[in-house]
């Protein structure tokens, strides 16, 4: 992952007792949340390696990126509660000729389409600047408009899973497509999804404990109220 972060979308928020003020959403949706993935895999691993990479450290690291989460969480949106875990995911969509989700539409020069026979392309949401200025940008568009259509199943999936949970927000950090050029006449593309899911869990209220004896003078005994 080579890539600068440019964008972040948030795709499910948990139900309304555990939800985040809108500012400090806004905040994790602009560069935070990033930021913070990025502090918890550490600088060079996370502009070096592959999100799969990526994702499979955090696994085996779990309360990184909950420790990173927490500590950006304002006082105030604390009482939302606590953050019980953080997993990032890489889920891929189908691998088919772009033709097949009618990029032809487009009407663009058929050599934006293709590559140099056995060569292979990877692109990400995640753009560097001079991936933006210096790149093909009409490629650029038929590989967004692939991406779109290409994972609009697995996304649904996934989001529908997310709310089903009611306690997970659900981000996407990236989407990658890789291009590759088969034969002269034949390209496979293929798009992933790089989601982050997390999880809340309803903060703990103090528990006010009054040991209040009896009015009964004769009644030794002793009422427990919790409040």
């Amino acid at each position: 992952n080579t890539t600068a972060m440019l964008t972040t979308r948030m795709h499910v928020r948990p139900e309304d007792g555990l939800r985040w003020s809108v500012a400090f959403e806004t905040e994790l949706n602009a560069r935070e949340l990033a930021q913070a993935i990025q502090r918890a895999v550490g600088f060079l691993r996370y502009h070096v390696q592959s999100w799969e990479q990526i994702a499979e450290f955090i696994r085996g690291n779990p309360h990184a990126a909950v420790k990173e989460l927490e500590y950006l969480v304002p006082k105030g949106d604390r009482r939302s509660g606590s953050i019980t875990g953080v997993e990032l995911e890489v889920l891929p969509g189908p691998a088919c000729a772009p033709m097949e989700y009618h990029l032809a539409d487009c009407r663009v020069p058929e050599e934006s389409l293709q590559l140099s026979v056995g060569q292979e392309k990877r692109y990400s949401n995640a753009s560097s600047l001079s991936g933006v200025f210096f790149g093909n940008p009409m490629r650029r568009v038929l590989v967004h408009r692939f991406a779109e259509a290409s994972l609009a199943d697995t996304l649904a999936k996934a989001t529908e899973e997310a709310a089903r949970q009611g306690d997970t927000y659900l981000f996407e950090l990236d989407r990658i497509t890789t291009c590759r050029q088969v034969t002269q006449q034949e390209a496979v593309w293929q798009s992933s999804l790089v989601l982050v899911s997390v999880r809340k869990s309803a903060a703990h209220r103090p528990v006010t404990v009054s040991l209040l004896p009896s009015s009964n003078p004769r009644d030794r005994s002793i009422n427990v109220v919790c409040t």
